[in-house]
């Protein structure tokens, strides 16, 4: 079966017999941002559209980090 097919997390559960388990395991930590970097995300924010290239924002806003 291919992985379009399943159209719910609870068809591959069920299809796997499988458990999922929802859980926040991120750990929130404080994290000095430098202002050079805030600068750069809301500009990204401020002048790119979607409609540009939606990849290509992404790469933009992920990179520094």
């Amino acid at each position: 079966m291919s992985f379009d097919s399943y159209k719910t997390i609870g068809e591959v559960l069920k299809e796997f017999t499988i458990t999922a388990t929802e859980a926040n395991y991120i750990l929130e930590t404080d994290t000095v941002i430098r202002e050079a970097f805030k600068e750069d995300l809301e500009f990204c924010l401020r002048e790119f559209t979607v409609e540009e290239s939606e990849y290509a924002i992404c790469e933009t806003i992920i990179f520094p980090l």
